[in-house]
């Protein structure tokens, strides 16, 4: 987004109440990912400079588009904007997740009776809750989340706008994001008010290794196999100082019509599926955007000093070890004895973009037996996030995964993976990746340490 129109939102941003906008973010104390990462509580700072870039993410497009009177957003609110902004957004509805944590800072009209909708793909999430403003978290491919927040009418027959908003950093730029601009997914202990009681302890932030039994506190889930212990539709409460939950009686759930109006959201479920694929790319989406933060700051370093300094360099390595281990799924939850329903409609929407390999392999074909995906490798390298970032960090990225699925033998670690199955991905790649190094088709061997960064 150019400058001028970024302090044009911002004015008028600013001249409203503040509203800090969370799209995701379940209140929970910010946990163990600060220990071993680098803090970025710097990106509005040169070399990342957050607020001087031309933003170039989904949302702000939409909005260059109706600075010019080329789009409108219409003069409604409630579920025909929400309809709108997912269609025009390319966000499917059947992506809904229900929420009835009261941790957005539209808490107030957030109960088990109200809930906030939260829809997504790979670029953009957006959320909204009956009787309140919809939200959107849109991707740019060099710094991360941008924020919206609507900015409804004030006359009869006004458009609808949208307004970029700063105060959302307390926690969408705060330690559980390591400082960054990025989406938050967390679980709490939540009353029958939708109040959060406490933190599950252990977990700064949702991913596909979180265990079952610690996720979705504050969330509902519809269609979840009975033998599945999770937090979703559960309520606590504090007794002697003690978390109590039952967390057997509402475990698996068809519908959610005892809970709620169901008519007042588009869809009247929040599909086990959806969550399962969210969790994993909330987590997979700030990896990667911490990646392109530091493999920016390596670069900067060179530039500036001759070269990265030691802690730079020591940081980066272990920092994108840790980036290829989480998109090969090396510490994901099984799914091993749980039989996941099968949807559809969200499958349709989901597999759309989907890149085809060989025999009509792609990294989005489901499992749902003992994992997610047949072929563990994140979709997320698909996104906009990661095609559009610096070819140096996909370079350290693609080195990794080399070394990993070319050799005979999986290095230690990965040896989890089914005969064939890295042989799929590597000609998965091969075939839907044009940015992939030149050694890639050749089949030299390389080392695993950085490459030539």
């Amino acid at each position: 987004m150019p400058r001028k129109v970024w302090l044009l939102f911002m004015a008028t941003a600013l001249s409203k109440p503040s509203i800090v906008m969370v799209i995701v973010s379940l209140t929970m104390t910010c946990g163990h990912s600060v220990a071993h990462a680098q803090a970025f509580n710097d990106f509005d700072l040169p070399p990342h400079d957050y607020y001087e870039r031309d933003h170039d993410d989904a949302m702000s497009r939409l909005l260059n588009r109706s600075a010019k009177g080329e789009y409108e957003f219409g003069t409604e609110t409630g579920l025909p904007l929400l309809r709108k902004v997912l269609r025009d957004l390319g966000i499917p509805e059947s992506s809904q997740i229900l929420v009835f944590s009261q941790t957005s800072l539209q808490r107030r009209i957030i109960s088990p009776q109200n809930p906030r909708a939260m829809y997504f793909n790979e670029d953009t999430h957006v959320a909204w809750m009956p009787g309140g403003k919809v939200e959107v978290i849109s991707f740019d491919p060099q710094v991360g989340g941008m924020f919206y927040f609507e900015d409804p009418p004030e006359l009869p027959g006004d458009q609808v706008s949208f307004a970029l908003r700063r105060n959302c950093f307390g926690c969408h730029g705060g330690a559980a994001t390591n400082f960054l601009p990025g989406p938050l997914a967390r679980s709490n202990f939540t009353s029958e008010t939708g109040r959060t009681v406490r933190q599950v302890p252990g977990h700064d932030r949702i991913g596909h290794g979180v265990p079952f039994e610690d996720r979705w506190g504050g969330y509902f889930v519809t269609r979840a196999p009975q033998s599945l212990e999770h937090l979703g539709n559960s309520f606590s409460a504090r007794v002697d100082d003690k978390i109590v939950v039952d967390r057997v009686v509402n475990r698996s759930k068809a519908d959610l019509a005892a809970f709620f109006d169901e008519t007042k959201l588009l869809r009247p479920d929040s599909d086990i599926l959806p969550l399962l694929l969210f969790d994993h790319q909330i987590e997979a989406h700030n990896l990667i955007m911490e990646g392109v933060y530091r493999d920016r700051s390596w670069q900067y370093e060179a530039k500036k000093w001759g070269e990265p300094t030691k802690k730079t360099r020591v940081d980066g390595e272990k920092f994108f070890d840790r980036l290829v281990s989480y998109l090969l799924f090396a510490d994901e939850v099984s799914l091993h004895g749980h039989e996941i329903q099968r949807n559809p409609v969200f499958e349709s929407a989901f597999s759309k973009n989907e890149r085809k390999g060989p025999n009509g392999q792609s990294l989005k074909i489901l499992n749902l037996n003992d994992r997610l995906f047949e072929n563990r490798l994140s979709y997320m390298i698909y996104s906009r996030s990661f095609e559009e970032a610096p070819a140096s960090m996909k370079e350290r990225v693609y080195n990794r995964l080399w070394t990993i699925l070319s050799p005979t033998s999986p290095p230690e670690s990965y040896d989890y993976f089914e005969s064939g199955e890295r042989e799929r991905i590597l000609g998965i790649l091969k075939a839907t990746k044009t940015d992939l190094p030149e050694y890639w088709q050749e089949g030299v061997s390389v080392v695993a340490e950085g490459s030539s960064q």
